[in-house]
């Protein structure tokens, strides 16, 4: 260790343009720079991204204009890093972020299987921003009552639309939880096809969502009133009930060796009932003997 030297700090140089007779960006005001972005990444019209139909989980945009323009756009991100911020900051907080359910295609995977994930789908995007979510002001969450044509069964129809994925959205939540981000659901761009919707019970369900409960829980969810933040990685998702009465989490405990000849691994996966009241202000555990998460004691 001794014979051990600190390397030495790379030097630090100066950016130096192409062509030196050229006038950059740089050298002019920042209120002709703020103008330039604001042209080419402000727009008046929301920014609408929806689910593509392979399921992978990656959103498009809706309108072709506004993903051309920013395409266009796209080079002068690589200049330098100052005019990289300027126009990422306007891009990502000067709009409107709208995630939504298409109401163009016949097959919608966001409602495959009864689970509305579009709040999912938000989720993971914002997740995938990385430190950009910091830049983001104003996220929308389209929740669409269109009931679509029954695929398999009456019973499996009548189950469309119950329930709601919280899981990555509530994760976000706890991973940003001083950010200033307003995240609020909306109503959908689609018309439902009729108010209440007959279950196989022969009664009506109701196909509207409380938004005003949905985002009243949005705030409740930043608390962590059920402390289940502490062990957010084991969690697998958190499903809300459309009618913003209750809902579940699903956990799992960490993969462990049953037997150490075969190696084998297993998961074991477990669910915990909760109950909302007071339009999503306050929530509890339905039972308090609950089987807590590998190393995690009762709360």
């Amino acid at each position: 260790m001794a014979s051990w030297k600190a390397p030495k700090p790379i030097a630090k140089g100066l950016s130096v343009p192409a062509n030196t007779r050229t006038i950059s960006l740089l050298d002019r005001p920042g209120e002709i720079r703020n103008a330039v972005n604001d042209i080419l990444f402000k727009f008046n019209d929301s920014i609408e991204l929806t689910l593509r139909l392979d399921t992978t989980g990656h959103p498009f945009f809706v309108d072709k204009h506004i993903q051309k323009q920013i395409l266009l756009g796209v080079p002068l991100l690589s200049t330098c890093r100052q005019i990289y911020h300027e126009a990422t900051t306007i891009l990502m907080s000067g709009n409107t972020w709208v995630v939504s359910k298409h109401a163009t295609i016949s097959y919608d995977p966001i409602l495959y299987g009864g689970l509305v994930r579009t709040a999912a789908i938000a989720g993971n995007w914002m997740y995938s921003l990385g430190s950009h979510i910091d830049m983001l002001s104003t996220v929308r969450i389209q929740l669409d009552p269109e009931l679509d044509q029954c695929l398999s069964s009456f019973e499996w129809h009548s189950g469309v639309n119950l329930r709601i994925q919280f899981g990555p959205l509530v994760k976000v939540l706890w991973a940003k939880p001083y950010c200033r981000l307003d995240i609020a659901f909306v109503d959908g761009t689609c018309c439902a096809l009729q108010d209440h919707h007959p279950g196989n019970d022969h009664t009506q369900r109701q196909t509207a969502f409380k938004l005003q409960a949905l985002n009243t829980l949005i705030a409740t969810f930043r608390q962590n009133p059920l402390n289940t933040k502490r062990y957010s990685s084991q969690i697998q998702d958190i499903i809300v009930r459309r009618d913003c009465r209750g809902g579940y989490i699903n956990s799992r405990y960490p993969a462990c060796t049953i037997d150490r000849f075969q190696k084998e691994h297993f998961r074991n996966f477990h669910t915990d009932h909760f109950q909302i009241a007071n339009e999503g202000a306050t929530m509890a555990f339905q039972s308090t003997n609950r089987n807590q998460p590998h190393g995690i004691p009762p709360a």
